[in-house]
């Protein structure tokens, strides 16, 4: 993919940061009538899609290495999986009470 995104990124540069929170604006706000009960997943998949390309972008552009994402990644998952163990074991222990 990077040989795809490095084209746009040498021709766009820096203004790929301004597209970048565009396209995640344009993704809250689908994410946003979703909530208030609109049916738009088709224009919630494309703007993930857009989401996608713009932070690939962002990897090139600020030279981020995928694996230490990847990494960080993991262990803000790991971190979330222990919070939803423990609060699920606070909410046996207040029913059992």
């Amino acid at each position: 993919m990077d040989k795809l995104l490095e084209p746009i990124l040498m021709h766009y540069g820096d203004k790929q940061i301004t597209q970048a929170i565009e396209e995640l604006s344009e993704l809250i706000k689908e994410l946003c009538k979703n909530i208030k009960g609109e049916e738009n997943k088709d224009q919630i998949k494309e703007e993930m899609a857009d989401c996608y390309v713009m932070l690939e972008q962002l990897k090139l552009l600020f030279s981020f290495d995928s694996e230490d994402i990847k990494n960080i990644m993991l262990k803000k998952l790991h971190r979330t999986i222990r919070q939803v163990d423990q609060e699920v074991q606070a909410r046996i222990k207040k029913e059992s009470n």
